[in-house]
Formats: structure tokens, sequence, C-alpha cells
């Protein structure tokens, strides 16, 4: 029986340079990963407005609340970043701490650390494994670092239970279904143009936006084998992604397969609360202008919530 000729389709193909062959696979593979991510990650465009809503207003009828708290548990949690716009807007803290004096008050006593960049490093990245941390000052020398003298750091406070009241973190509870543990939260301030590398966390994070603007940059957790992760600390990576996406040449050809991760960005004015799930990366950038405040809220894993594989990785 003689073979059937080959179709002029595949005729083309197999005609063609190596380099066009591979830019087809290329092209093949982007589009199923695409297609992958449309299934499993929403768009960044989605609408999050009917939830913020529920979950925001002081007037939400119990019902209503629950309704919002069912909803994040199944459509959310551990699935996607979300922003509640103006979650916090009417909170003492949006209302007050833009006086760095104020801000100052509120604080007073509270444990606080300083993150300053090593000798060597990226002068405004500020991840803690590649600072110096300074936990001998106090909050109001940190305020006057950053405020007043306008230093390059980046200070975490313990979110005190007057702070707590002020930024009204307890309502990030209703949201998450879960109690609010002080212990683990933290008030975040430091310089405009400040950068918190690409990195993802092992907590649920609800951020919460006082002062300032600040851009997220998120990936997808599947998207982990573009990150270039850190031998030693699996949640870090090595990706500059600034240097990246400006067309760094020795950066790109360090970390070729980075163009293969879809980036989602989220801008966060005060009043906004950024909901990030574990294991997904994400690039943090205060914008010029003014400094930053932020209140960060985490929750652990739950116990049926598994680890994902690029922590093992």
């Amino acid at each position: 029986m003689s073979r059937p000729e080959p179709s002029p389709g595949y005729l083309a193909f197999r005609h063609t340079s190596t380099r066009a062959r591979e830019a087809h696979r290329a092209r093949a593979k982007r589009g199923a990963r695409d297609e992958r991510r449309a299934r499993s990650f929403p768009a960044a465009s989605a609408s999050f407005a009917a939830m913020c809503d529920v979950v925001a207003r002081k007037d939400a009828t119990s019902t209503r609340r629950d309704e919002g708290i069912r909803a994040f548990a199944t459509t959310t949690r551990m699935r996607a970043p979300r922003v509640f716009r103006g979650f916090a807007s009417d909170t003492t803290a949006v209302r007050t701490w833009r006086d760095a004096k104020r801000f100052a008050d509120a604080g007073q006593g509270a444990r606080t650390t300083v993150l300053t960049p090593r000798e060597g490093a990226r002068e405004a990245a500020f991840i803690k494994a590649d600072c110096d941390a300074n936990e001998c000052g106090t909050f109001e020398e940190a305020c006057e670092a950053v405020f007043e003298r306008g230093e390059r750091v980046y200070a975490r406070a313990e979110c005190t239970t007057t702070l707590a009241v002020e930024a009204n973190v307890e309502a990030v509870g209703e949201v998450f279904a879960e109690d609010v543990a002080l212990r683990n939260c933290g008030v975040w301030f430091g310089a405009a143009g400040n950068v918190t590398p690409l990195h993802y966390d092992l907590c649920h994070g609800f951020l919460i936006m006082i002062r300032g603007v600040k851009t997220f940059t998120i990936f997808h957790k599947d998207d982990f084998r573009a990150m270039y992760q850190r031998r030693d600390r699996p949640e870090l990576s090595r990706v500059n992604l600034d240097a990246w996406y400006a067309g760094d040449a020795d950066e790109r050809d360090r970390f070729p397969d980075f163009e293969d991760a879809t980036p989602l960005t989220f801008t966060l004015y005060p009043g906004d609360m950024m909901y990030t799930p574990p294991f997904f990366w994400h690039h943090v950038r205060t914008h010029d202008g003014e400094p930053a405040i932020s209140v960060l809220v985490p929750f652990d894993l739950g116990a049926e919530e598994p680890v994902h594989v690029s922590h093992l990785y």
C-alpha cells in the first residue's frame, strides 16, 4: 500500500526555517497556556464591585454580608487576586494618617523594624532577606526617617490595638470569615519609589492602602517555572521585573522564559484593599510623589489548603 501524499500545509511547515518552526511552536504553546489561564485565572478587568459593596457597607444587612462572605469563599479564596475599592475609605486611618505627627502619635510605642538595602543591592528594592534590619529604633524614629528626612528605608511596625482600630482591621476578618490575629499583622510605611521585588507569600494576604499609591504586578502561581526561583529561597524570584520590562538585554538573556508569564496589574489608592492568594507571585511599587502607609492582614493556610508545588520545586 502506497503512503498517502502529505498535505500542502505539512509540506509548507516542513520546509520553513528552524527559527520559523520554533516561533510557530512558541505561539502554539502560548495559545494553549492562555486558554488554560482563561479558565483558571479570572481577567483583571472582571468586576468585583458587587462583593466590595456587600462587604464594605456599614449599613449592609447580615444576610447580604453573609452572601458576600460565601461568594469570596467560593469564587476568590486561593483562586485569584481581588481589589476591594473603597473598603477602608471611611476609616480614621485614611482620614488622619496623612498627617505624619498624627500617625506617629497613633503608633507610639509600637515595636518597629526598619529595613535598609545592603551595600551593592538595588537601592529601592526591599525584601527582608536582602536587607539589613534594625530592630533597635522606635516607631517615632522610623516616622522621622520616612516622613521628615525622606530616607530610603522601609519600616514595619506591629499592629497595636490603637492602629488596628483606626484602620478597622477587624472588618477584614468578616471578608475572610476568620478572626484576625493582630500578632501577625503589620503596618508598613516607606519612601516614595520603594519596590518589593517579585516573590510569593505562604499566607492569604490583605493589604489595606492608607496613604500613597501602590501598583501590584501579579502572576499566577502556575507560572512558577518562568520565575527563576532562588535555590535557597523558592519564594523569591531572581528576575528584576523592572529591568526585564524596560528591555534590559542582559536581564532578558538570563531569564528568557519569563516572557511566558502573564502579568496582571492593579493600582491601589487610599481606602482600597488588595487580596493576594498564597503562592501568587507579586511585585509591588510605591508611586513617586509621596511616602506610603499600608496595613497587611495575613491569614494562615487552612488545613485543607495544599502547599503549591512551586514551594517544593
